[in-house]
């Protein structure tokens, strides 16, 4: 792979007995086995930062919690967005609480319907709007022997880094949209209607409609659906 190492040998004695050049011999075989071993560990570390980088900028991180919604464990990332955000409380126990009263009973609701059910439903819950944050609860697939003490269930929390105003920019670089134009794509990509995301930018529904017209035409899209699959896929979402 473009390596390479050396292995230096110095002695005392004007001659090398043969008994070292036989050990040397012998040991030859081993330094290179270290030496691959090594190459394939930096390069799964190279792979490993890669991702992480992608994680992070998409804003993504997981925890770990049992059926009562106790923290068992987190990512690197996961205190960071937990602190950041208005829609979590943090209390004396380590446990995950919404702000909201009415969406905190939802989510303990189906954390406990998939502490019941290995393979029921995975669920997803917006967080909040601006910035924008979700989140999906999944039962865990990956910790079969804790799972034989307790189910463990997953939150993926993701959420923008950036407020929608500074995303404009990426989208305005990427499909020559005006920041209005943007702003409106960033409104409907979210699920928004377009009366929705008139008030919301403060447009008339008929202006609405023009701009989603030239957003269409400039991202080469069919429909709400088919520019959300754009905007979501595109280099944009990890801007």
């Amino acid at each position: 792979m473009g390596g390479m190492a050396w292995l230096s040998v110095s002695w005392a004695c004007v001659d090398i007995s043969q008994t070292v050049l036989r050990l040397l011999d012998a040991l030859l075989p081993h330094v290179g086995i270290s030496l691959r071993n090594f190459a394939a560990l930096d390069r799964q570390r190279s792979h490993t930062l890669a991702s992480q980088e992608a994680v992070r900028r998409l804003n993504l991180c997981w925890l770990k919690m049992n059926a009562q919604g106790r923290i068992l464990d987190k990512d690197a990332m996961a205190d960071g967005v937990l602190n950041a955000s208005s829609a979590f409380r943090r209390p004396p126990v380590d446990r995950l609480v919404l702000s909201d009263p009415v969406a905190d009973r939802e989510m303990r609701g189906a954390i406990a319907a998939l502490a019941t059910k290995p393979n029921g439903r995975a669920r997803a819950f917006r967080l909040s709007s601006q910035p924008w944050l979700d989140m999906l609860l999944m039962r865990s697939r990956g910790d079969a022997l804790r799972d034989t003490m307790e189910p463990v269930i997953v939150a993926y929390i993701h959420g923008e880094v950036a407020k929608s105003s500074d995303q404009s920019e990426q989208l305005a670089d990427l499909f020559g949209l005006t920041f209005k134009e943007a702003g409106l794509a960033i409104a409907l990509s979210r699920g928004q209607t377009i009366r929705e995301a008139a008030v919301q930018l403060g447009l008339t529904e008929q202006s609405a409609r023009e701009y989603t017209k030239r957003i269409y035409g400039k991202t080469g899209t069919r429909g709400q659906a088919d520019l959300v699959r754009l905007l979501l896929t595109s280099v944009a979402a990890m801007a």
